[in-house]
């Protein structure tokens, strides 16, 4: 089998926490610029990101990675793009975040299979239930 002809995905669940933990996602801007950047690197790199959810200090999402990405790299190029666009669009945060990274060093993937994709996807659809959220504009992208 030619390998230029194999197609698929690599399907995970992503998680970003933003540095501190600091409580970024309720400031409707920070948000909405950080979806916006989400979807430039999806268009752009053909990442698909299924669900995304936003619980005020951190990003639950549902990614497919193209195989010509690695996980690293679509980690970097999610984290790199939506912090450079959430410090154009909110500049006041660079006083919080003096060194300029707004993601913590942290992330968590794990690959999602396909009997566990349904139950990956209704956990990140929940997360303000689960971290007790009334603020629905904090849902998915």
């Amino acid at each position: 089998m030619d390998s230029v002809n194999k197609k698929g995905f690599l399907k995970v669940q992503l998680v970003f926490v933003s540095k501190c933990r600091y409580k970024v996602f309720r400031n409707e801007k920070t948000l909405n610029a950080c979806k916006d950047a989400f979807k430039e690197v999806e268009a752009n790199h053909g990442i698909i990101l299924e669900e995304a959810s936003f619980p005020e200090n951190h990003v639950h999402s549902f990614a497919n990675i193209p195989p010509n990405l690695s996980i690293q790299k679509a980690i970097q190029l999610l984290k790199g793009v939506s912090s450079r666009r959430i410090f154009q669009a909110v500049p006041n945060l660079r006083k919080r975040y003096p060194r300029g990274s707004f993601w913590s060093g942290y992330y968590n993937y794990s690959s999602v299979g396909p009997q566990t994709e349904s139950v990956v996807k209704e956990y990140i659809l929940n997360q303000n239930e689960h971290h007790q959220i009334s603020d629905s504009k904090q849902s998915t992208l």
